[in-house]
């Protein structure tokens, strides 16, 4: 009787083991991999795109990345402001790249765009 049992619990898990080899570890691996990647193509960035990319990460961890944050984060780290149009084509330069993303967010009903480091 524990061996009937035993064996619709196998039978029963089969498939989600099938599943989670063939689908979500080669899944894992590659998002790894492009982490792997991301973080490469970070140490080779110049020390300016870097530090901003250290400010996208600074921020994530108190708050949501919009650009009115980043601008405030900035200035803390580098005591000199940044206009916005310059920060936007910056951060534009980093997506490009792929070490960061944008992300379309909901706040009270309305769009705003915040960015996330992909290293």
């Amino acid at each position: 009787m524990v061996e009937n049992g035993f064996k619709s619990v196998f039978a029963y898990l089969e498939p989600l083991w099938t599943c989670l080899t063939s689908v979500f570890w080669p899944c894992l691996r590659m998002a790894r991999k492009q982490k792997r990647a991301n973080a490469n193509t970070y140490r080779k960035l110049p020390a300016p795109y870097q530090q901003l990319v250290n400010i996208i990460q600074k921020t994530e961890k108190w708050a949501t990345s919009t650009i009115d944050k980043l601008q405030r984060t900035y200035l803390e780290v580098t005591t000199k402001p940044i206009d916005a149009e310059q920060l936007e084509q910056k951060l534009a330069e980093l997506e490009k790249i792929g070490v960061i993303k944008s992300h379309i967010a909901n706040k009270h009903d309305g769009p705003i765009q915040t960015w996330k480091t992909q290293i």
